[in-house]
């Protein structure tokens, strides 16, 4: 008689997680550049930015930095704008990073 052995594995889920910090990005009127950590669970988990502001350059700086480079506000109005950075392997996780700055009120 054969014998015969059936082995079942279990695959432990994942649970996957983004977050920012710092979570805001306030600019001069001059503007400037600012970084934010980008960190996610596992830790070896790759993300991508999903969305930013036109009047700001966003890019991933590093695996784990997302960089904004913001030029001077001459438009006269404070702007405002969100950058969204999602989990690659599970993109229902995100993360937001609110960018604001004032503008250049002509030396008053």
């Amino acid at each position: 008689m054969n014998n015969v052995q059936i082995l079942m594995l279990r695959k432990k889920s994942v649970e996957y997680s983004i977050s920012a910090d710092p979570t805001t990005m306030d600019f001069s009127y001059a503007g400037g550049i600012k970084d934010s950590t980008v960190t996610t669970t596992p830790t070896s988990g790759e993300w991508n930015i999903v969305s930013s502001p036109s009047w700001a350059t966003v890019f991933k700086y590093n695996s784990t930095t997302v960089r904004a480079s913001v030029g001077q506000n001459n438009t006269g109005n404070f702007r405002y704008g969100t950058i969204v950075v999602e989990h690659s392997q599970d993109t229902s996780k995100t993360a937001s990073i609110s960018l604001s700055q004032a503008p250049d009120f002509g030396g008053f």
